[in-house]
């Protein structure tokens, strides 16, 4: 599943009761988000990093592109993130929103770069 945002200020989304919340309250929880791999030329780069939210290190992988008409970020929690979330008692559109929440601050640089071996950052 691909979801792709833009930025623009007056972006919402539906949160779980389907009332519009603010693109700056997605997902109100701490977390950061860590790019460990990036693969890809010519303005499509396939991306591998991780967040870390409640002190764990939970894996994503994405796709990063940009061109004529600005750049863009998918990103996608690994089924075992997923399954690691819901124990954490997310609920799924929490889940989803956490995704979109990690695609804005990568979007906005809000993100460290890892660089670890050979073939990575």
């Amino acid at each position: 599943m691909v979801r792709n945002i833009a930025l623009l200020e007056e972006q919402t989304i539906l949160s779980e009761n389907m009332e519009e919340t603010p693109r700056n309250e997605i997902f109100a929880r701490p977390f950061e988000a860590i790019i460990t791999s990036i693969k890809g030329k010519e303005g499509m780069y396939h991306l591998r990093g991780h967040v870390i939210f409640d002190g764990e290190e939970l894996p994503f992988r994405g796709v990063a592109f940009g061109r004529f008409g600005g750049h863009n970020v998918s990103v996608g929690f690994l089924k075992n993130t997923v399954k690691r979330l819901k124990q954490k008692g997310l609920t799924e559109v929490e889940i989803q929103n956490f995704e979109v929440a990690a695609q804005v601050k990568i979007l906005q640089g809000e993100m460290a770069i890892e660089q670890k071996g050979r073939n990575r950052i």
